[in-house]
This record gives C-alpha cells, sequence and structure tokens, in this order.
C-alpha cells in the first residue's frame, strides 16, 4: 500500500511552522548573544573603572615606593573581588609588588 502524498494544504502548513520555528530559533539565538555582549561590556567598563580609581589612589605612594602602604592597598582592592591580580611598577618598570591569582 502506497503511503498518502501530503496535500497542498499540510504541505504549506508544515511550511509555515518550519518558517515560525527557525525564525523563533534565530530571534532566542540573536537576544542571547546580544545579551553576552552586553554584559561582557558593562564587565569590562567597571573593571577600567576599577582600575582608574585604583591608579589614582596609589600613583602618590608609586612615586615615594612607599611599599607597606603599597601592599595595605593591594590587599584592600584584592579583597574587593573585582580585580583579581595586580602589579606595581615604578617609572623605570621595575617590579615594586604584585599580588593576587598570578602574583602568589
Amino acid at each position: 500500500m502506497k503511503k498518502p502524498k501530503p496535500t497542498l494544504r499540510q504541505r504549506a502548513i508544515i511550511s509555515i511552522f518550519m518558517t515560525y520555528f527557525l525564525l523563533t530559533i534565530y530571534f532566542i539565538y540573536f537576544i542571547h548573544v546580544n545579551q553576552h555582549r552586553t554584559l561582557e561590556e558593562d564587565a569590562l567598563k567597571g573593571a577600567v573603572e576599577a582600575v582608574r580609581l585604583v591608579s589614582f589612589d596609589i600613583s602618590r605612594y608609586l612615586l615615594r615606593k612607599d611599599k607597606m602602604m603599597l601592599q595595605k592597598l593591594a590587599d584592600h582592592v584584592l579583597d574587593n573581588r573585582n580585580i583579581e591580580y595586580i602589579r606595581f611598577k615604578d617609572i623605570d618598570g621595575k617590579m615594586l609588588l604584585e599580588g593576587g591569582v598570578r602574583g602568589k
């Protein structure tokens, strides 16, 4: 026995359903990618702002090479958990202090 062929109406309904399904999947993917990109940009902006604040606060201690105060600032910054690694160098590139994930 032969299987009955789908009618024109059934093919049209299947085509509309498949189009709707594919567009829905694309839309969900598009929203997911945009949310990921937005969250990544916000995290990067927050990190840059945190680094700016830290660099402004430590500039005077770097110029004096006050390692004790730099260590206190580094410990405070690393306890905040927004920054995982911190490194201080003087103007000549000599390492003054480092701490965090890579530093320990």
